[in-house]
């Protein structure tokens, strides 16, 4: 899909090395993922859900207060020695909130 992908952003190179429409994408994208890394919160998920698919079809995520209450119930909180894998059930890990929620209880 490369080509395709090429193809389509022909027109945003044109103008000036670094106010173009292909260099504000990879700027938004560098910002995002700089407040994803800072904030361990899901702008991805919200981003699909809010503007892309609106929730059409039922896809509607998890909310994060909910993946929180749930991880909190779930996983202790302090550091537990224990050995070995340990797993998250996440039964429709569609951006990874729950994984995130229990990332940040238990990141032991």
């Amino acid at each position: 899909m490369e080509d395709e992908y090429l193809k389509t952003i022909e027109r945003h190179k044109a103008g000036t090395k670094g106010n173009r429409g292909v260099d504000t994408l990879a700027q938004m994208f560098g910002n995002l993922v700089k407040i994803m890394d800072e904030t361990n919160a899901d702008i991805l998920g919200d981003l699909f859900q809010g503007a892309i698919t609106y929730g059409e079809n039922g896809q509607f995520l998890t909310p994060e207060p909910i993946c929180q209450m749930m991880a909190k119930m779930n996983l202790p909180t302090e550091k537990t020695e224990l050995e070995g894998r340990r797993t998250v059930d996440d039964p429709c890990c569609g951006s990874g909130r729950m994984l995130l929620a229990a990332a940040q209880i238990q990141p032991n």
